[in-house]
């Protein structure tokens, strides 16, 4: 059976069981285009002001914009989705133009979406997606879950809709800039290592995707709150007589990461079942290094977690209403800086101060590091297995001494144990 049948009046042609107009084209209008009265067969009503373009109405009352050509030869069709009238016009002499450089518009406009297609799986969103689905097993899930924060906070709003392919390192530096202005030094160097990795896990997987990001893109970070940085002694005894002040649990917090060198993570998702006697019983899923660590704590740091209210129900010790883990660092940072006047310092200080203590104090470097969570490495690592737990309970003695020295650098004050406000239980 032929694909083209000519009706009756002779005037009008059916191609594929639609019926058009050869020559009787209408000057449309919104208005008129409401007008058509559906029929049993769809038909096309063409466009006088824009060669090709046609309204197809539907038996079911629904209209369509489509646009009829000739390309090498044959005639083509190109629906148009959901345009208005004027819309649809504008589509059209885009196509007129696209035409009469041989080019075909419907190829243009798969080519187009496809691309756009294409463009909407690589953006930077759903690229962190697809790294962290798939590398994110080899991380800790803590790791996992504050660089996922991480690019959450300050990343994602601002670049997240684009296409990985086309963020260039000037877009970058001006958000990292924007997180060093608003979230300070630490943030950016952050959001630029997380961003980094998974910039160079897509390079990996790309055949023409290079990284943007460089060593020189390294945020500027503040006098005294480098990487090297530690508290002074005057700056410590600020810093821990605060948080003896602190009427809520970041104070505390602080007071524990000094006295165990524990990181921050570590701290604020503490639970209460891993208080076993005087040890702190670290999991491997919460351990950087994956394994069981067990602190032995001092006497001070065993006072600090007596003194925290143990809601029913509640497995965390600082988290908010026992619930949850502690989180809003940054907002409970700022407030404790105006409070105890010491600046350009982060929670990361308190760990390399206590470090610093621990060998102020002649405490051997390999207890020192066992205290930190580290591990041996090398041979020595693989042959030596003495969990050192009575050389860490020295070291954390010790390093509870120092502390009590600088806070407290007279005799006629009162002892740190002693000193410690108590709370009531709940």
């Amino acid at each position: 059976m032929s694909r083209q049948a000519t009706s009756a009046t002779g005037s009008r042609k059916r191609y594929l069981g639609v019926t058009f107009g050869g020559n009787h084209a209408k000057r449309l209008t919104d208005i008129s285009i409401k007008a058509l009265k559906p029929k049993a067969a769809q038909y096309e009503v063409a466009d006088a002001n824009a060669r090709g373009l046609r309204v197809v109405v539907f038996p079911s009352g629904e209209r369509s914009f489509i646009y009829r050509y000739r390309f090498g030869g044959r005639t083509r069709k190109m629906t148009l989705q959901a345009l208005s009238l004027t819309a649809a016009r504008k589509v059209v002499a885009d196509a007129a133009l696209q035409l009469e450089q041989n080019i075909d518009p419907a190829v243009a406009k798969r080519a187009a979406r496809t691309a756009a297609a294409e463009a909407a799986a690589n953006t930077v969103a759903a690229t962190c997606a697809e790294c962290f689905a798939r590398e994110g097993k080899h991380l800790r899930s803590g790791t996992l879950k504050s660089q996922q924060a991480v690019l959450q906070r300050a990343v994602l709003p601002e670049i997240g809709a684009r296409p990985v392919t086309l963020i260039t390192r000037s877009e970058l530096v001006r958000l990292f800039d924007k997180i060093e202005d608003n979230r300070g030094p630490g943030a950016a160097d952050a959001a630029k290592k997380v961003l980094s990795k998974v910039f160079h896990w897509y390079e990996g997987r790309s055949d023409t995707f290079r990284s943007p990001i460089v060593k020189a893109m390294k945020p500027r970070l503040k006098a005294n709150g480098g990487r090297d940085r530690v508290l002074s002694d005057a700056e410590l005894r600020k810093v821990w007589l605060a948080a003896e002040k602190d009427t809520g649990t970041f104070g505390a917090q602080i007071q524990l990461l000094l006295l165990t060198a524990a990181r921050r993570n570590e701290v604020a998702g503490m639970k209460w079942d891993e208080i076993v006697g005087s040890d702190w019983v670290l999991p491997p899923e919460r351990n950087k290094v994956a394994q069981e660590l067990i602190r032995p704590l001092s006497k001070p740091a065993l006072a600090i977690l007596q003194a925290q209210p143990r809601i029913v129900g509640g497995p965390y010790v600082f988290g908010r209403g026992g619930h949850t883990p502690f989180g809003g660092f940054n907002p409970a940072k700022r407030r404790f800086d105006k409070a105890c006047g010491v600046q350009n310092w982060t929670i990361h200080t308190l760990r390399k101060t206590s470090r610093s203590l621990l060998s102020r104090a002649g405490v051997p470097v390999d207890h020192a590091e066992r205290c930190l969570g580290h591990v041996i490495s090398g041979v020595r690592g693989i042959y030596d297995k003495h969990q050192f737990h009575p050389e860490m309970a020295r070291a954390y003695d010790a390093l509870a001494a120092q502390i009590e020295r600088i806070v407290n650098p007279t005799d006629n004050v009162t002892s740190i144990n002693e000193g410690k406000r108590s709370k009531c239980k709940r």
